[in-house]
Formats: C-alpha cells, sequence, structure tokens
C-alpha cells in the first residue's frame, strides 16, 4: 500500500458529498444466543432401532450469532509510538469493525482492538482477515505501521480469523451423547452410552457399557427413562417417555 489521505466520513463541500473511498459505517449489535436442541426421537413416540444404531442420539448446545464484522488474532500483538505507553495484546484478542472503505481495489474494514491504538487509530483488515500493516488515523490519513513518527504495530502482519457468523458455545452447558443398542443376552439387554466434543469426535473416557434386566419394561439412565416394547438380538422397539431436556 502506498501513502494516501483518505476521507473518513461524509463531508459537504459547496453541496457536494466527496467520499471517494466510500467509506461507510457497518451495523454494530450484541451478539445473540439461540437455544438448539437435536435428537433422533420425539417423545411418546414408538421408534426403533438395530444393534449398532442409537436409540437415543442428543446434541443439546447454544449458538452465538454476531452480524458486526469481528476478527481474533492467532498471535499476541504489541503497539508502540515515540513517548508512549506500549500496549500488549494476548493471543487470540479481538478487533471489531466500525466502517469499511474502499483502497485500491479491495474493501477494507476499519477494526479496532481493546484497548484502543494510540488516538484512535485504527487497522485495515480484509475481509478475509488480512492485515499487511496498514493503519489509518481518526483524521483519515492512511499509512504503513512504523513509518517515521507514528505506530509501530508488531508483527507487521498477521492473518486475523473471523469472528462474524455462528460459533457453537463450548461451555458447561454443551451436551453431546447417544446410547447405543448393543443386543441382548440370555437376561440381559445391552447398550453403549457415548459421549462426543463439540465437533462430534467421540470421548473415550466417556464411554459406559449398560446393562439392563431384560424382563423388566424400564430402562431409566439419569434423566432418560425409555419404555422397551420388544427387545431381540436384531433390534429393539422402544419409547423414549422423558429426558430431562428443556427445549425452547
Amino acid at each position: 500500500m502506498k501513502k494516501i489521505a483518505i476521507v473518513l466520513g461524509l463531508l459537504v463541500l459547496g453541496g457536494c458529498n466527496i467520499n471517494p473511498y466510500n467509506v461507510r459505517p457497518v451495523a454494530q449489535s450484541a451478539p445473540a444466543q439461540r437455544h438448539v436442541v437435536e435428537k433422533n426421537y420425539e417423545l411418546g413416540q414408538e421408534h426403533s432401532a438395530f444393534v449398532g444404531q442409537p436409540l437415543v442420539r442428543v446434541k443439546d448446545y447454544y449458538v452465538e450469532t454476531r452480524t458486526a464484522p469481528a476478527f481474533s488474532s492467532p498471535t499476541p500483538m504489541s503497539a508502540s509510538w515515540w513517548g508512549g505507553q506500549d500496549l500488549h495484546y494476548p493471543e487470540g484478542f479481538e478487533l471489531r469493525a466500525a466502517a469499511q472503505m474502499d483502497l485500491e481495489g479491495v474493501t477494507y474494514y476499519i477494526a479496532q482492538p481493546s484497548p484502543p491504538l494510540h488516538q484512535g487509530v485504527g487497522m485495515l483488515v480484509a475481509p478475509d482477515g488480512r492485515f499487511r500493516g496498514g493503519l489509518i488515523t481518526r483524521n483519515g490519513i492512511f499509512f504503513e505501521a512504523c513509518a517515521v513518527g507514528a505506530v509501530c504495530v508488531s508483527p507487521a502482519q498477521i492473518d486475523f480469523t473471523s469472528t462474524s457468523g455462528e460459533t457453537i458455545l463450548k461451555g458447561s452447558g454443551f451436551v453431546n451423547f447417544e446410547i447405543v443398542y448393543s443386543g441382548t443376552s440370555k437376561d440381559s439387554i445391552n447398550l453403549l452410552y457415548r459421549e462426543y466434543t463439540p465437533d462430534d469426535m467421540a470421548r473415550p473416557a466417556f464411554t459406559q457399557a449398560l446393562t439392563y434386566d431384560r424382563g423388566e419394561p424400564l430402562i431409566r439412565f439419569r434423566e432418560i427413562q425409555i419404555r422397551v416394547l420388544d427387545a431381540s438380538n436384531e433390534s429393539l422397539r422402544y419409547v423414549v417417555e422423558a429426558d430431562g431436556l428443556k427445549e425452547e
């Protein structure tokens, strides 16, 4: 990028709008959350499963939706300027975009970390997260990072990750498991409980074999209650009567 003086707002001069780089604000909104419950059954309805298939498959989680452009950093970053106090940003710090502009055929976001850079200096970040040292002042002056007398950002090149869109929250409220039918023996119904990560990867340490009396019509595991209608070495007919899930 070369040094270019640009206008950061909509100025009025002689009745004409001057905004050669098409600087415009981007909508800002707080992240919104929605509850999602995915399951392979309906309460009170008859279902069947063959050996190796899940009787119960549940994925209960929250999704956070962000509409305003934002980015996170895979690396730490520091900023400094002559006579000022150095700023240090940890790995994973976030930038939020308040405006966007067109420069040399590319649409950039004008993004700001927290705390902000010196005197409101913004960073020019491409939609794919590329930052290549371009900075801009609140007065509309574009310059390269670490130019003489200017704010110095290190590293000068960062590939930020977009955090806009939807993200599955992976906190303590996340649930992802299944109960698989393993067939019968003379006196038992055999099941297998398995937990999964948010990315649907099996968690071997959270696998448990379950055995129930074949003569009992009810199977209970935690808050799940299953009524057995018929069980064989090939398949099981059943009704899930309760699961303890709170759907919104």
